[in-house]
């Protein structure tokens, strides 16, 4: 999922990485990390200052767990700022409309992610408590 508001060719966007674990192992499905901005958090406030929007941004696990972080529809990283992070991993579903089990104990919550204005990049490893499931 991609929030946007607003964008345009000058918003800076540094570029993050990460990797996500279940107790130092990979994933056992393919799992999403969402970021979120916080409200009023921002490091540099680009409505205020270039006219520009903040946005959410997603990245999705490969097989070993790494991801990349887009936003703003195709730019890599993120907007300079504070995001609470989100993780969704879910069993595969075998019959048409049955709802997905997240994996992701329900009380986990990573870190939020600063994202520094003058970072060239950032690496964000995420280790989800309690070992992959069988």
């Amino acid at each position: 999922m991609l929030v946007v508001v607003g964008c345009g060719p000058g918003v800076k966007t540094v570029p993050v990485t990460g990797m996500v674990t279940f107790g130092g192992k990979p994933p056992p499905y393919g799992c999403i990390v969402n970021f979120l901005p916080m409200s009023g958090a921002l490091a540099v406030d680009p409505v205020k200052d270039s006219g520009l929007g903040t946005a959410a941004g997603m990245g999705e696990c490969d097989a070993s767990g790494r991801f990349s972080v887009c936003c703003l529809r195709d730019r890599r990283g993120l907007i300079p700022g504070r995001y609470e992070v989100l993780v969704s991993c879910c069993e595969p579903v075998e019959t048409p409309f049955a709802t997905p089990v997240s994996v992701v104990p329900p009380d986990f919550k990573p870190p939020e992610l600063v994202v520094p204005a003058d970072a060239r990049s950032v690496q964000y490893d995420i280790d989800v408590p309690g070992g992959a499931p069988k």
